[in-house]
């Protein structure tokens, strides 16, 4: 029906959840081996945020349900770039430099006028120096065929940080799983706002950074990995498209994996 959910707080406090059964069967053998007077804790060391479960739990419901009437897939993997230096560059370069630089931006990051993020390319919106690439879990191509979205992103922006290295562009984004809504040329919801966090708070350098949320899920959302893929697969083609700096945060390591893409040395 599209109601909101009831969350407690902003969602953020943090519980080591259990599934039911499993705490059953671990009260059952504690009470019938333990010692007397002994003190347990049961973990399942799956510590995670109240909004996150809620979240996970909409996922689950979203891959059985259709998508709310008038609006589009709710959870998408979403990246929000910023195009680092851009006011100097119109200042700096002539025309004909800043037409080939915008063509080499368009052609990297920008899809047909009528992509709408069903297929296998992201929806793509643009305004002034900044880029929002979205990418819908329960899009029409990924729910019949999942193509490894996660891994399809990051190659893509492996590819256009590369290529716009090189007329002197650098950029600096984030990259996040949540909700949001979009049209043609409007986007906004939590996920928006989470990727556009990473990118202004946390990125700090000419980076784009990954959410750990992005990678956690991977592990067991089907929907963020290629069909034909296992998760072993999956993880490895990754780790060559992503980095963890010395701060501890990961990011999307062109410089390393731009390399592999080149046909000759």
């Amino acid at each position: 029906e599209g109601k909101p959910l009831p969350v407690y707080g902003d969602g953020m406090n943090v519980r080591d959840w259990l599934f039911v059964t499993d705490h059953c069967s671990a009260i059952w053998r504690i009470m019938q081996q333990a010692a007397f007077g002994t003190t347990y804790n049961v973990g399942g060391r799956n510590e995670l945020p109240n909004l996150r479960v809620v979240e996970k739990i909409c996922d689950l419901v979203d891959a059985k349900t259709p998508p709310l009437p008038g609006g589009k897939p709710r959870r998408s993997l979403i990246t929000f770039i910023d195009i680092l230096g851009f006011k100097h560059l119109i200042q700096t370069s002539t025309d004909a430099q800043i037409t080939e630089k915008l063509a080499t931006l368009r052609r990297f990051s920008a899809t047909e006028d009528d992509e709408d993020g069903e297929g296998f390319e992201p929806k793509v919106i643009q305004f002034s120096d900044s880029i929002i690439r979205i990418r819908p879990l329960e899009g029409a191509s990924n729910k019949s065929f999942p193509y490894g979205l996660v891994f399809h992103e990051l190659h893509d922006l492996v590819l256009l940080q590369g290529e716009l290295i090189k007329h002197g562009i650098c950029l600096r984004g984030g990259i996040a799983l949540g909700d949001v809504h979009f049209d043609a040329q409007t986007v906004f919801g939590p996920g928006f706002v989470r990727a556009y966090e990473l990118e202004s708070g946390f990125a700090n350098f000419p980076r784009i950074v990954v959410d750990p949320e992005v990678l956690n899920d991977l592990m067991t959302d089907e929907r963020l990995r290629a069909q034909h893929h296992g998760v072993a697969d999956e993880v490895d083609a990754i780790r060559k498209l992503v980095r963890k700096d010395a701060d501890g945060i990961f990011f999307v390591d062109y410089l390393h994996a731009f390399l592999t893409e080149l046909d000759e040395p």
